[in-house]
């Protein structure tokens, strides 16, 4: 059983990514600048070389992980906001619905599977700007 607990602080967002494990990968509509964020380059949630960012293709990200959110009819992430309430998974495969997934899974398809390329429109559909 899954059950995370967030307490609120100066720049918490409203979606988080969890693995079952209740290790967090980021938010995902905090500012794109904080220390949390998946789109902030030098954060470690952000940055493509860092083990804790989706966009590292040999961490999380991994397509041969079951969580990645990349894996093709993988589990994903889980998405909690800031309250700790369930709100769906982080995942390209079709098992969730959520308007994350489908930005995901558009920005998986649009950049020819490259995890750098996906987050440049991923972050480009959530903020509607470049960093």
């Amino acid at each position: 059983m899954l059950v995370v607990f967030f307490l609120p602080s100066k720049g918490m967002t409203d979606i988080i990514l969890m693995s079952q494990d209740n290790t967090s990968y980021g938010c995902i509509d905090c500012d794109q600048r904080a220390e949390q964020s998946i789109c902030n380059a030098y954060g470690k949630y952000g940055s493509i070389y860092s083990d804790r960012s989706i966009w590292n293709k040999n961490g999380i990200g991994n397509i041969n992980k079951k969580e990645s959110p990349f894996k093709k009819g993988g589990l994903g992430l889980g998405l909690f906001n800031s309250q700790g309430n369930f709100e769906g998974y982080f995942v390209i495969s079709d098992k969730d619905g959520s308007r994350y997934s489908e930005m995901l899974k558009s920005a998986w398809h649009d950049s020819k599977q490259s995890h750098a390329k996906s987050k440049a429109i991923f972050c480009r559909l959530i903020f509607g700007s470049d960093l």
